[in-house]
Formats: C-alpha cells, structure tokens, sequence
C-alpha cells in the first residue's frame, strides 16, 4: 500500500475517519486501559459529531495520509489559545503555539512514513498559522510515539494529566520549536 497524498480531511472522508479513530487511538492507551474506558472516551470525545467539528471549523486543521483505498492516517492542529488550561501552558516556553493534538497512523501504513509526511505536513501549516511551535501531550508509557516524537524535534518540557473514561494516566508534554 502506498500513500499518495497528504491534504485538508472534507466533509465526505468524516465516516473513514471515525472507523480509524476507533481503530487507532485505544494503540496510544498504556496497557492495562479498561476497553469499557476507552470506548466510553470514543464514543464521547472522538465520535462522527466531533470529528465533523473539527473539519469544518477554522481553529483547526484536519490533515489527512490517503492511501491507495483508503485513509492512511491522520493529524489534529488546534490554533485555540490554551487559556482553559493553564497547568499545561505553564510548562510551554514558546508562542504562539498550536497543539498537536491527535496523530495516528492505520498500523497496516506502519513502517511507511506516513506518520513523518503527516507531521511534516502539520509543521508547515503551523508555520503558515504564525506559530512558533507544536505542542502535544503524549502517554508517559508510550514508548514508541516518544521515540517518533523527538525524531521529529520536540523534547519533553513537562507532565499532565489525561482522562481516558474512569481512569487517570500521566502524560507528557513535549513542545517542538518550529524557528
């Protein structure tokens, strides 16, 4: 399979990217996630009405990987000010920033460089936003994506809290300087 394009999600790819968040994200979850927890955080926070929000309004950038029949992956941009979280913008040193907030690959794109098109992609439209810097906050047991991440650039600048359903899990939050 090959991956032959990296754009802006549209209105008609809402449902491929609901089968593929439902897919992808419960791969970032450190084992031992209760399933009940991860499908509750699914079904509330990654459902069809959500992932429709952030393609059509304009503090967002949805990027797409489409592959040969399908989506190969996916990144969130959010260009909102961090004024709802404070803890998190407290260990941030650069600005104006925008968060990284969603990154995953379908694992049969894995090992394909869809993940390094993909944040390459989310660089430059960063950059064309007036940020400075990417931002993301990423399991502290995910081994894998922290490895990937400072590949790309971004180091470790401090930890918060992330909720998935019932449960409590310790991130990390990594900034990538993008001057």
């Amino acid at each position: 399979m090959t991956v032959r394009i990296i754009d802006s999600a549209q209105p008609g790819d809402i449902p491929a990217l609901v089968d593929l968040v439902a897919a992808t994200f419960p791969l970032a979850c450190p084992p031992g996630t209760d399933p009940a927890d991860i499908a509750d955080h699914i079904s509330k926070q990654l459902n069809q009405e959500q992932i429709s929000l952030w393609q059509s309004q304009p503090s967002f950038d949805l990027l797409v990987a489409r592959g040969d029949d399908r989506l190969a992956g996916y990144i969130l941009l959010d260009h909102q000010p961090l004024e709802e979280t404070p803890a998190v913008a407290h260990w941030l040193t650069i600005a104006p920033r925008s968060e990284l907030s969603k990154c995953y690959v379908d694992p049969a794109f894995h090992g394909q460089s869809v993940a390094q098109a993909l944040m390459s992609a989310a660089g430059a439209v960063a950059r064309h936003r007036g940020s400075l810097a990417l931002w993301l906050g990423v399991n502290q047991l995910n081994a894998r994506a922290i490895r990937f991440y400072r590949r790309c650039g971004f180091s470790i600048v401090g930890p918060r809290v992330f909720t998935v359903g019932c449960q409590s899990h310790h991130d990390f939050i990594m900034e990538w300087s993008l001057v």
